[in-house]
């Protein structure tokens, strides 16, 4: 991040305190002081964000084995991994001192009456006025790239209790890939102060105004590990994810084997019999009727052709679908 960036932004910000005019100190950049109360806190986050990886990450034999086991548990036979990958998938993690001011409306809670017990209504003037200071740690996690095609949407409830070491990029085997920060560090910062800024509101509140700011913001890159295996079975190509740390399925799919057709066929054969037993005109026209919806839901549009090749692929019986794998 570039350190010679304008200060004037920072300077813009109010006093969570009393609302007044920060100002830089001078001599001292990373310092701003409120020009009516006096006090001072630390500017936002300016450095280079250290960057770390957790411990104890699977190996490629443990990942294998996770999809193996897996797939076993959903019954599919045989599979060929043509592709182990291991990525490394950066998310911000944010631990600063949040402070603030913020002002609201509370309407007060409805009381009974004694003789009726029925509510009373609140009056519109029953209105009290809210005014309160707070600071208290808070932490934030998101992620620096777009991680959902992994099947990860965030590590908040995992980062504070993973064990890091440094990450050193140039240490990376030429065969793993590391993914680009694409969020910067400013963006995570801000996004940081709203999301703890709602969450100071309280619920019952009206028309809010607030001063919220980050002070002593400490921010680090967690390169979180994921295997991407890519797979053969029954002849077409699947893919896998497997959590770099924990042993299970994070997203993938696999493909089964239904044979619902031919028994759907003769379900509507022998229900087309019974009811020519009856009526052979009402049996025709169930038979037609079942056969024509079918058709147009498969798509069959009467070229040539393509009606003896729906007959055979529906009297097969056998057809294979997709499935999600995973959580």
């Amino acid at each position: 991040m570039n350190s010679q960036e304008p200060a004037a932004p920072i300077r813009a910000l109010s006093c969570p305190r009393c609302a007044g005019a920060l100002q830089a100190v001078e001599g001292d950049s990373e310092l701003l002081q409120c020009a009516y109360c006096g006090h001072r806190f630390l500017d936002e986050y300016r450095g280079d964000a250290a960057s770390y990886a957790p411990v104890g990450r699977l190996g490629r034999r443990r990942a294998l084995s996770v999809l193996r086991r897996a797939l076993s548990q959903v019954s599919v036979k045989g599979h060929v991994v043509e592709q182990a990958q291991r990525l490394h998938l950066p998310f911000w993690d944010v631990q600063a001192k949040l402070v603030g001011w913020q002002r609201y409306r509370r309407r007060l809670p409805a009381t009974v009456n004694a003789s009726s017990g029925l509510p009373e209504v609140v009056e519109p003037s029953q209105v009290e006025m809210k005014e309160e200071t707070f600071g208290r740690n808070v932490s934030y996690s998101t992620a620096a790239c777009d991680p959902r095609e992994y099947g990860l949407t965030g590590i908040s409830g995992r980062a504070r209790f993973l064990s890091l070491r440094p990450f050193q990029l140039d240490r990376v085997p030429p065969d793993e890939t590391v993914c680009a920060v694409l969020k910067p560090a400013s963006v995570v910062l801000r996004q940081a102060r709203l999301y703890h800024a709602a969450r100071s509101v309280p619920r019952d509140a009206r028309r809010p105004a607030q001063r919220v700011m980050l002070i002593r913001p400490r921010i680090r890159l967690i390169y979180y590990p994921v295997w991407r295996l890519r797979y053969r079975s029954m002849g077409r190509p699947f893919e896998a994810i497997v959590d770099g740390l924990q042993p299970h399925i994070l997203k993938g799919s696999y493909p089964v084997v239904v044979n619902d057709a031919l028994e759907t066929w003769l379900a509507a054969g022998a229900a087309a019999g019974l009811l020519a037993g009856l009526s052979t005109t009402l049996g025709t026209l169930g038979a037609i009727g079942w056969s024509a919806n079918r058709l147009l839901r498969d798509g069959v549009q009467g070229r040539e052709g393509e009606i003896s090749a729906w007959v055979r692929r529906q009297v097969g019986g056998k057809r294979v679908v997709v499935r999600t794998l995973g959580n």
